[in-house]
Order: C-alpha cells, then sequence, then structure tokens
C-alpha cells in the first residue's frame, strides 16, 4: 500500500514538472506571475501570449514581427470580447517592429485586440502598418486597460473607431477596495503616436473614440485624415473623457464635419491645459482645437494656433459651442469661412459660455456673421474677452462678434482689428438684436475703422491704453493694463 502511495506521488510530481515545463518553454523564462513574468523575447513568445492571457509578461529584447506578415498579417491578441487579455504587459523599453494586419473586413485590429478593465499595458514602442474595418489601433482595437509609457509609429487604418494607438477606449468601473470601494476609470498615461492614421468615422491621432477615460500627457504628432465626421488630431470623439496636458501638432482633415486640431468632438467632456499647432480643415463645425464642444463640455487653460478652414461654424478654437464652457483659452491661427459663422475663437457660441479668453488670428467669411472672436452668439454669454484680428465678410460682420443675437450677452470685452463687411457691420458688433445686450464694451475706432455707438462704446486708441476708460472693469482679478503703453490683458497671460 505504502509502495502504491510513493509511486502516485512521484507521478504526481512528475506531471506537474512536465506541465512547468512546457509552459516555460513557451516563453524564454519565468512563470507568469507578478514577481516573476513570462520573459518575451521573440516574436514566437508574443504571438504565445494568447494562450495565456491572465498572466504577467516581460518583454527582454526588440522583436521583429516580419514573420508574421504574410496573408493577413498578425492575428490580434485576445480576439474576442469573451476572450479578451486581462494579463499585464510590460515592454520594458524594447521596440516591437514590423507589426503587419492587413483585414479591412475584421473588427477590433491591434496588437491586442479586446483588453480588459483588470489589464495593464506599459513601456512598450511599436511600429505598426495595418488595415482593419472598426475599432482599429496600433497597440489596442478595444481598450479597457490602463496604458502607460507607450509609443506608436507607422500607419493606422480603418473604417469606424480608427486610432493610432487604441481604436476604442472605454472605461468599465471597477471595485477598488484600496480606495474606499469607490470605482476607478481606466487611464491613458505619458503616451506618444506619430502615426498616419485615415479612417472614415471616428478618427484620432491616438484614440478614435474615448468614452469616459483618462487621458493625461498624450502627443501624437501625426497627420490624421477622415472621409466622414468625428476627426480628430489625438481623439476623433471624447464623450465624458478627460483630457489633462495633452497635445497634438498634425495635420487634421476631414471631408465632412465635426473636425478639430485635438477633438473632433467633445460631449459631456473635460479638455484642460492642452493645446493644438496643426492646421486643421473640414466642411462644418471645424476647429483649431475642438469641432464641436457640446453638453455641458468644458474647455479650459487650453489653445490652438493652427490655421483653420471650411464652409461653416469655423473657429480658431471650436468650430460650435453648444451649452458649453470656454475659459481662460485663446487661438492665434487664421480662420476662413466660405459659407457662415466663422470667429476666431468659436464659429457659434450657442447657449454656451466664453470667459476670460482672446483670439488674434484674422478672420475671413465670404457669407454672412464674422468676428474676432466668434461668428454668432445666441442665447450665450461672453464676458471678460477681446479679440485683436482683422475681420472681413459681407454681413453681420464685428470686430469681437458676427452677430449677437436671442439674448445674447456681451460684458466687459473689446476689439481692435480692422473690420471691412458690406451690411451689418461693427467695431465691436456686427449686428445686435433687440433682444440681446452690450455691457461696459468697446472697440478702438481708430484701428477697426468703425463709428458704430449702439453695439459698443468707440473710443480712441489713446483712451484704449487708459484703465479709467473701461468702466466696471474689474483690474484687480481679472484685468492688467501697462498705462498709456497697452491695451488691456488677461492677468493670466503674465
Amino acid at each position: 500500500m505504502k509502495k502504491n502511495l510513493l509511486t502516485t506521488f512521484l507521478a504526481c510530481l512528475f506531471l506537474i514538472g512536465f506541465c512547468s515545463a512546457g509552459m516555460s518553454q513557451n516563453f524564454a523564462g519565468g512563470s507568469g506571475t507578478e514577481n516573476d513574468p513570462y520573459e518575451v523575447a521573440s516574436a514566437e513568445d508574443l504571438n504565445n501570449i494568447r494562450d495565456y492571457l491572465d498572466a504577467y509578461f516581460v518583454q527582454t529584447s526588440d522583436i521583429s514581427l516580419e514573420d508574421f506578415s504574410e496573408n493577413e498579417g498578425w492575428s490580434p491578441i485576445g480576439d474576442h470580447e469573451d476572450n479578451p487579455f486581462t494579463g499585464n504587459y510590460d515592454g520594458n523599453g524594447y521596440e516591437i517592429t514590423r507589426l503587419v494586419i492587413d483585414r479591412p473586413d475584421t473588427n477590433v485590429v491591434g496588437l491586442f485586440g479586446y483588453t480588459s478593465e483588470d489589464a495593464g499595458i506599459k513601456n512598450v514602442s511599436l511600429d505598426v502598418n495595418m488595415t482593419g474595418n472598426v475599432f482599429v489601433g496600433g497597440l489596442v482595437g478595444f481598450n479597457r486597460a490602463t496604458i502607460t509609457d507607450c509609443y506608436v509609429e507607422g500607419t493606422v487604418e480603418g473604417f469606424r473607431h480608427t486610432g493610432g494607438m487604441v481604436g476604442r477606449f472605454e472605461t468599465v468601473e471597477k471595485n477598488n477596495e484600496e480606495n474606499n470601494n469607490n470605482h476607478t476609470p481606466a487611464e491613458i498615461v505619458n503616451c506618444e503616436t506619430t502615426t498616419t492614421v485615415s479612417g472614415s468615422y471616428v478618427t484620432g491621432g491616438m484614440i478614435g473614440s474615448n468614452r469616459n477615460g483618462l487621458v493625461t500627457t498624450c502627443y501624437s504628432s501625426g497627420n490624421i485624415s477622415g472621409e466622414g465626421t468625428h476627426v480628430g488630431g489625438l481623439v476623433g470623439y471624447n464623450w465624458g473623457g478627460y483630457l489633462t496636458d495633452c497635445h497634438a501638432s498634425g495635420k487634421v482633415t476631414g471631408e465632412e464635419s465635426l473636425v478639430g486640431g485635438l477633438v473632433g468632438h467633445s460631449r459631456i467632456g473635460t479638455i484642460s491645459n492642452s493645446f493644438a499647432e496643426g492646421e486643421v480643415s473640414g466642411v462644418d463645425i471645424v476647429g483649431g482645437l475642438v469641432g464641436q464642444n457640446i453638453t455641458d463640455g468644458t474647455i479650459e487653460d487650453s489653445y490652438a494656433t493652427g490655421n483653420v478652414s471650411g464652409e461653416e461654424e469655423i473657429g480658431g478654437l471650436v468650430g460650435l459651442n453648444r451649452v458649453g464652457l470656454i475659459n481662460r483659452c485663446f487661438a492665434r491661427g487664421e480662420v476662413n469661412a466660405t459659407d457662415s459663422y466663422g470667429g476666431g475663437l468659436t464659429g457659434t457660441n450657442w447657449d454656451g459660455t466664453v470667459k476670460k479668453s482672446f483670439a488674434s488670428g484674422n478672420v475671413t467669411v465670404e457669407g454672412t456673421s464674422a468676428g474676432g472672436l466668434s461668428g454668432l452668439n445666441r442665447l450665450s454669454v461672453i464676458e471678460n474677452c477681446y479679440a485683436t484680428g482683422q475681420v472681413r465678410g459681407e454681413e453681420e460682420v464685428g470686430g469681437l462678434l458676427g452677430s449677437n443675437t436671442m439674448e445674447g450677452v456681451v460684458k466687459t470685452s473689446f476689439a481692435i482689428g480692422i473690420v471691412s463687411g458690406e451690411d451689418d457691420t461693427g467695431g465691436l458688433v456686427g449686428k445686435n438684436d433687440e433682444h440681446s445686450e452690450v455691457e461696459h464694451s468697446y472697440y478702438d475706432s481708430e484701428t477697426t475703422l468703425q463709428t458704430d455707438e449702439d453695439k459698443g462704446m468707440p473710443t480712441s486708441t489713446e483712451d484704449m491704453m487708459l484703465a479709467a476708460t473701461f468702466q466696471d472693469w474689474n483690474f484687480e482679478e481679472v484685468w492688467a493694463i501697462e498705462e498709456g503703453e497697452s491695451y488691456p490683458f488677461l492677468q493670466w497671460e503674465e
């Protein structure tokens, strides 16, 4: 009996050792735990991850995926929502090159397909050339994981939800016992893309679409193009997400609406301390930073410097600000609209608020509503703002606003740029309807070449440089001036 028990025990030990040796042979070393991750040293090791989706991995050398480039190319790791990557991958600063995917009819395409909220990816440097259909990203097609310190270069092409790094970023609330059972959203932090990205709908330089995710200290420099709507230099569609300390510098081109230098469309989103530098062009609702900021969206302490062009609702910072807040922002790019509603900061401000912001770019609108700050201000408030650029249009042309309508309000603001138009022109406001107000706001009658008095106070250049001129202005907390030498400027500019 004892002999049988000993034989059985030795057999079990043999099987355990055999299985462990078999698993380790799939990788260069390690056991797949957090303290002893599997070592990934070759393309074969990387490919074997798909069979151990919940383990820990660390890359130990540069890897070329050239041997996986034939036919449709690489098959994404975690190829189904019910079979996602749930482990942790540390690229350890090494490169993965020659990732090729040619699957134009396949959804969820990337080095990884699906990643769960429990997964983590960091320190990956990736070179890609890929084509997919929906949810296409250089690193991850559909991501719910936290991604940190990653870099992607190359070319990414898709139909919908296409991004240089992530096709779709969506946070799933999870229980965090270390934080008093509060829910913690996933993050993408300190990442960079230099990819050329093209898609039809929802296309971004780094992320196609972001739902509730945190994106911090991220940068995209590739050129981005979209045949349809929602095209952005960093993110195509930001729904409830938070972008902080991010920027984009590539050229952004859209063939339809909702096109922005940083974000195409931001809904219930927050963008702060971010900027865009690239040229932006589209058809309607086009902005140097954001195409459309809507539904309690907030943009603060951010700016855009690229030239912006399109047909209608074209803005140096935001094309259409609807039920949104813009605070402490500026735009310097030239704005050209071939139809209507063009402004140095916003094309249209509709039921929104713009505070402590300015625009300095020249504005040209071939149709109606051209303003140095906003083409149209409807049901909205503009307070403590200014514009310095030249403004040209046909009708409803103003140094600050083209048209102030439907209970629009302008407070403590000014304009100094040359204004030229045919009908309804003004140094500050082109057309101001009877239900709208202009309060304690001024324009330089010498530089604007305008003299109207009922839509802003005409003032000489000399008086525009004296604090005493500006009644009820707050020079203690909001405004500053170099007495007798400069126009007023916002204290946050110092």
